[in-house]
Parts: structure tokens; sequence; C-alpha cells
């Protein structure tokens, strides 16, 4: 079971709108954005929980695959907001 109700969702980008290109995290109890990851130059197409949600593993169509990992103080990590990248493979 997950320890933090976290939903995330990205959305369509080209290459010139790598802002469009973050994961948006969500906190699924109240709906609130909790967080942005940025890594990607386009559009992220699978996004992945580890089981016990310290790693969050996403691919996209500019062939990359990023890990990142939930880190930070232990509000942020209530929250979902610790996440960081923590390796890209081009």
């Amino acid at each position: 079971a997950h320890r933090v109700p976290l939903i995330a969702s990205a959305s369509r980008a080209a290459e010139s709108q790598q802002e469009q290109a973050k994961i948006r995290l969500w906190d699924a109890a109240s709906w609130q954005p909790c967080g942005a990851l940025a890594g990607h130059k386009m559009t992220v197409t699978q996004v992945a929980f580890s089981e016990d949600d310290s790693l969050l593993l996403s691919v996209s169509r500019d062939r990359a695959l990023c890990v990142f990992e939930r880190g930070g103080d232990a509000q942020d990590r209530a929250t979902g907001a610790g996440y960081r990248l923590m390796d890209k493979v081009d």
C-alpha cells in the first residue's frame, strides 16, 4: 500500500514547451497540487511509483528515463513535495 496518497499527471508537451513537460503531483485526498517535477523535454508518457513511494520513475517521448527520489524533511515526505531528480538516462 502506498504511504502517501499521491496522483502523478503529465500533459502533452512539444520540445519548445519544456515547462509543460513537468510531472505534476496531486494530493489525492484534497485534489490540491503538491509538487512539480522537471527532468523531461517532451511529453511524459508513463509514470510509476515504487511500492514504498520512495521512488518515482518516468519515461518520455524525448527517450529519457528519469528516477526521482523522495527526500526532504518530514513535512515534504508527508505531502509528496520532497521528490527530487536522482538520475536521468538519455
